[in-house]
Parts: C-alpha cells; sequence; structure tokens
C-alpha cells in the first residue's frame, strides 16, 4: 500500500497528521477544515502588534508561511454552480419590516436593546434548493431563502443521510468570510457526528456604512431568520440547535445568544472583547447570556486581545462556560487540529449526539 501520509522538507512525516482527530474521515478531511478555516483568516502582514486594537480582524487569505497556504483553489467537492438562475425574492428595503427607532436610546442598556431585536418571524421562508450534492453519509444542498427584510440569502444546508431528527447548527464567519468558510468542517460534522448545519451569506450593507449597532441589530435579526429556517427542516430537532461562530461571528454570537432561547449551545472562537464597533454593545449583552453552555476557544498568540482582556470578557458570561487556550493565532489553527476536534466532541456532546 502506497503511504500517502504528507512528509516535510527534511522526509519526515508531518507531526500534526500522524493522529487523525476524527477517526473516520482521513488526514485529507482535516486538511479541508483548516483550509476552510485559513481561506477566511487575516493576513499576518495586516496583523496588528498591540491588543484591543480598532483594527479589525479582516478575511484576506491564507496566512503566509502555513503549510497549506499554497493552495488557493475552491474547497474540493464543493457542489458545481447550478445552471438554474437563483430564484429571485422581492426584496423589502432595511428595516422597514419591523421599525428601528431613528436615534437609540441612551445610554445604552439591556433592556432598551433587546426590543430591538424583534424581527418578522411570519414571513415566508421561500427556501429553494439550488443544488444538491451527496459527499458520503451526507448532502449538501445548495440553498436561497428570504431573509428577515424579504432579500434573498444564499446559504449551505448540510444534512447527515436519515430522516433525524438530527440536531443542528448555525455558523456565521469572521468580518470578510462567506458560507464556504466553515463549509468543510460543517461537512465533517454531519458526517461523523449526525449535525445538521447552515451556513449563510451574510448580507452586506444592511444599515449603508451608519451606525454600527444598528448593523450589528440587523444582522442579529438575519441570524435568528437563519434559526426559523433550520427548525423548518423535517430532519431537524428544533430542541437540539446550537452556534458557532469566528471572530466577527463570535461577536455576534454574544449578542445573539441573550435574545434567542432557542440556543442550546454555543461555540465562540476568537471573540475580540474590547476595541471594536461592537465592543459596547457585547459588554452589556454578555451578563444577560442565558445559552446553558459555550465553548470559549481563543488563541495564545492572537494580537487582538491579552490573556487578560479575554478572560475578564468570559468572566462576564454567567451560564456555564469553557474557556479553551489554543498555541495558536487568531486563525486558532495550531497544525494538529486541536481546536476543530474539540469543537466537534462539544456540539455533540451538549447537543446530545445519540
Amino acid at each position: 500500500m502506497l503511504d500517502r501520509r504528507p512528509t516535510q522538507a527534511d522526509g519526515n512525516e508531518v507531526p500534526w497528521m500522524r493522529e487523525n482527530p476524527f477517526g473516520l474521515v482521513g488526514p485529507a478531511a482535516i486538511a479541508l477544515v483548516i483550509a476552510g478555516m485559513l481561506s477566511a483568516c487575516l493576513a499576518a502582514g495586516n496583523r496588528p502588534s498591540t491588543s484591543a486594537s480598532q483594527v479589525r480582524p479582516t478575511s484576506t487569505g491564507a496566512t503566509p508561511g502555513a503549510p497549506w497556504a499554497a493552495s488557493a483553489t475552491p474547497t474540493p467537492g464543493a457542489p458545481a454552480t447550478a445552471t438554474a438562475p437563483t430564484p429571485a425574492v422581492t426584496a423589502t428595503p432595511w428595516p422597514t419590516v419591523v421599525a428601528l427607532p431613528t436615534t437609540l436610546p441612551t445610554p445604552l442598556t439591556f433592556e432598551g436593546l433587546e426590543p430591538l431585536f424583534a424581527y418578522n418571524g411570519s414571513l415566508p421562508l421561500g427556501m429553494q434548493v439550488v443544488a444538491s450534492e451527496d459527499d458520503n453519509g451526507a448532502t449538501i444542498q445548495e440553498i436561497t431563502y428570504a431573509g428577515a427584510a424579504g432579500e434573498t440569502v444564499e446559504a449551505y444546508l448540510i444534512l447527515p443521510v436519515g430522516q433525524g431528527p438530527f440536531p443542528a447548527v448555525l455558523f456565521e464567519p469572521g468580518t470578510g468570510g462567506t458560507r464556504d468558510t466553515f463549509r468543510a468542517e460543517a461537512l465533517l460534522l454531519a458526517q461523523n457526528r449526525q449535525i445538521a448545519g447552515l451556513l449563510p451569506s451574510r448580507p452586506t450593507g444592511l444599515n449603508n456604512g451608519g451606525d454600527d449597532t444598528i448593523e450589528a441589530i440587523l444582522q442579529i435579526r438575519e441570524m435568528r431568520r437563519g434559526l426559523d429556517l433550520l427548525s423548518a427542516q423535517p430532519q431537524v430537532d428544533p430542541s437540539r440547535l446550537g452556534y458557532q461562530g469566528w471572530s466577527l461571528g463570535a461577536m455576534y454570537g454574544t449578542i445573539l445568544l441573550p435574545v434567542e432561547p432557542r440556543i442550546k449551545t454555543a461555540s465562540l472562537m476568537s471573540t475580540v472583547p474590547n476595541g471594536q464597533p461592537e465592543s459596547p454593545v457585547m459588554a452589556i449583552m454578555a451578563p444577560h447570556i442565558k445559552t446553558p453552555t459555550l465553548l470559549m476557544q481563543f488563541g495564545l498568540h492572537d494580537s487582538y486581545y491579552t490573556e487578560a482582556e479575554a478572560d475578564a470578557f468570559a468572566a462576564l458570561i454567567p451560564t456555564t462556560h469553557k474557556v479553551s487556550w489554543i498555541n495558536a493565532g487568531h486563525d486558532l489553527s495550531d497544525g494538529a487540529g486541536t481546536s476543530v476536534t474539540e469543537r466537534a466532541a462539544w456540539l455533540a456532546d451538549q447537543l446530545a449526539v445519540k
């Protein structure tokens, strides 16, 4: 049998490939997960040298110097582009579905913010399957549905094979990320852990460059709409919903969790606690999180926060949470798949995968 394990320049086996953390899928699958995350990570040359920077983490490409950085091709196995045009959904301009006040209440408080996250949950979802592909125990559907304001949202809906009902996770990437950021990781969860996933494309310009707090409110409405879509799937158990977000997705998750009782557990990755436009709202919302359990992953070498800042922010959360420090930067990639393995085990355990 040929030995297909990757080797280093000295001919030795790459250390992180010696052990497959998923056990069932082989080294290539772990590489796909890492590639998916790194396709949405920071360019190292643009990283700030101090914590609590006003510079927002952005997704600009693979980290220079990483062993997988040479490949800029799409994730292998991605669904083919649909030949039929995407079904059109008549858009409703923001924020006319559920109006926001012209000016936000001051000072900002949880009691003043909480009602603003309401949205029109009775709007028909209008879900359309544009393309579908079976992949080793899971089905990847490329779908569209009507967002919180009626706009068309493009997404992947990944379902384990079988009737279910299965637990499901809503995934949110970082700044500049796409529905492909978590595609490989969500596929592994469906194949090996029997967990469904929704990976929507994040709408842009909801507030046309206006107030950052209003922009965050509108984004949270979109995420709640994604939970509506997951809950409506016959293969999904709506009593076992989870959330996973990285960087800006984790920051939005901090704002989402206090107003969304349907989420039973969450995995928040590289939450930037200070120095970002959303930071004041996050500090207000975090103490009101009611989600039963949370996994909070931070990078020991992440220059966007110090250990003290991250620990202090985690301490704001009143419910059961685990703080995990990964020997990595903002992308949480340590070369061994540590963070990926930990998240998969956490979600499976907390969502009571049978």
